[in-house]
């Protein structure tokens, strides 16, 4: 785990774009405060979704969405899915829908679309009481790791370097030292587990 803060990792950044003035908040009237308050959390919730973090999956029962699925010949759902369930408020993507009565590796069809009124996030699947594995909106930082810190402070700084610097070539530098650190913070992150082997799951072992 990296024990850093928020604005710790705001610091990071700024010292990578050469600023000579670090910040001790966010809301402080600085230029650099404020350059770096307006991209951290859009940062952050980048470096999350790029990738399955394990310290910022969650793993919980899907809630049923108000928008029930009929059989009905007028529903443009019937026959296509089974089940419309609600998005996780905290939810940066979801990665799987899993079922809840078969192993973990027993991954199950989804897609992802708007509520019928077009204001909520919705999943739908055909999987009854299905369990949702996503990445969560963390900003706990104390849960990142070191190298999860690594990625978000250059990608933070590649954001921050324009404005601050009036430097693109700089900013295009910062950026591609984030694409090419991010892979091996991934790597590390996957070595913390031991996936079970891969199998048929159980709907598709049922259909043979």
């Amino acid at each position: 785990m990296a024990f850093v803060s928020d604005v710790g990792i705001a610091n990071l950044a700024l010292s990578h774009v050469g600023a000579a003035t670090l910040i001790e908040s966010f809301d402080e009237d600085t230029e650099e405060a404020r350059q770096t308050r307006a991209f951290y959390h859009q940062s952050r919730r980048e470096v999350l979704e790029a990738y399955d973090w394990n310290f910022a999956r969650r793993r919980q029962g899907a809630a049923l969405h108000g928008d029930t699925i009929s059989e009905t010949a007028t529903d443009p759902l019937a026959g296509v899915w089974g089940f419309r369930y609600q998005y996780p408020a905290d939810c940066i993507v979801i990665r799987k829908v899993q079922n809840a009565l078969s192993p973990p590796a027993d991954a199950t069809p989804f897609d992802v679309e708007l509520s019928e009124d077009g204001k909520q996030k919705t999943v739908l699947t055909d999987m009854e009481d299905a369990v949702l594995v996503y990445t969560s909106d963390l900003e706990d930082t104390p849960l990142f790791s070191s190298m999860f810190v690594t990625s978000l402070a250059l990608l933070l700084s590649s954001k921050i370097a324009w404005p601050l610097t009036q430097k693109r070539k700089l900013a295009l530098e910062l950026f591609g030292q984030y694409t090419s650190t991010l892979p091996a913070a991934t790597a590390s992150n996957a070595n913390e587990q031991v996936s079970p082997p891969p199998r048929l799951a159980d709907w598709h072992r049922d259909r043979d």
